[in-house]
C-alpha cells in the first residue's frame, strides 16, 4: 500500500517539470481522477513513492491533498501559482 503521507525530505515534486505540475493542478482542479492516473504514468519511474501516493488520493478523490501538495511545490517555484 502506498503511503499516506510525504515528509519533507521526501517530497518528489521539485524532481519533476513546471509544466507537468501545472497539468497535475488542472486536473486536480477539475477532479479528473483519470487524468491524474494518466500523467502519473509519466512519472513512476522517476519517483514511484509519489506516483503511489497520488495515485491512492486520486483513486479516493482526495483531491484536496493534491491541491495541499501542489501549494507547498508552487511556494518554491515561481512558474506555478498556487
Amino acid at each position: 500500500p502506498a503511503p499516506q503521507s510525504l515528509a519533507p525530505k521526501d517530497l518528489e515534486l521539485q524532481d519533476l517539470s513546471p509544466e507537468w505540475v501545472l497539468k497535475l493542478k488542472k486536473a486536480t482542479i477539475r477532479g479528473s481522477d483519470e487524468q491524474i492516473v494518466r500523467l502519473l504514468q509519466e512519472i513512476e519511474a522517476k519517483t514511484p513513492h509519489l506516483a503511489a501516493l497520488i495515485k491512492t488520493w486520486a483513486e479516493d478523490f482526495s483531491f484536496d491533498k493534491i491541491h495541499d501538495l501542489i501549494h507547498r511545490y508552487a511556494e518554491t517555484v515561481t512558474d506555478i501559482a498556487a
